[in-house]
């Protein structure tokens, strides 16, 4: 009975491929000098992004929210915000990531990779949410390394802060 969990535990770790997540190095806030709060939500029911060629499921080693909340708040600070503790009844704004997909078409020699995330935005004061869709896409030749899905990832993640920042509801907060 134990020989078959292991091998059954093996089994499970062997259809998994674990990436780490890149952010790329850029700035993308304004320089400003207010203070602001934020908060980023993981509503994902699983951590699984999608699947690799080979039927593997890819999942993020960190925690997707946590890493992109301090891309934020690192790019906020670099930026001359001073970033404090989010609160609903002071300036700032809640970013849900609802889905982050991975999927990957194969061509002949090539292949192409593609992360898209659904989020929603809420501004604290404003009257709606605004739902916002990004993706990344890039071609890889034959197929993509697990480094190369964790640069996509951050690449995608940097889009939902960009897109954040272009934001009406965000911009009259900073």
């Amino acid at each position: 009975l134990l020989v078959s969990i292991l091998i059954s535990q093996q089994l499970l770790a062997d259809n998994k491929e674990f990436i780490s997540l890149t952010l790329p190095v850029i700035q993308i806030a304004e320089v400003g000098n207010k203070e602001i709060g934020f908060w980023v939500e993981d509503k994902r029911q699983s951590n699984m992004i999608g699947k690799s060629l080979d039927e593997k499921e890819i999942i993020p080693n960190e925690d997707v929210a946590a890493f992109l909340a301090a891309f934020i708040r690192s790019d906020l600070s670099h930026a001359n915000y001073r970033v404090r503790p989010y609160s609903s009844d002071q300036s700032g704004f809640v970013i849900e990531l609802d889905s982050i997909t991975y999927k990957v078409n194969k061509a002949k020699i090539k292949s192409t990779a593609e992360i898209k995330i659904t989020f929603t935005l809420k501004v604290n004061g404003a009257t709606s949410r605004q739902k916002y869709t990004v993706s990344t896409s890039k071609d890889y030749a034959w197929k993509p390394t697990e480094k190369n899905k964790g640069e996509l990832l951050g690449e995608a993640l940097s889009s939902v802060w960009e897109a954040t920042l272009k934001s009406d509801q965000v911009q009259s907060l900073l």
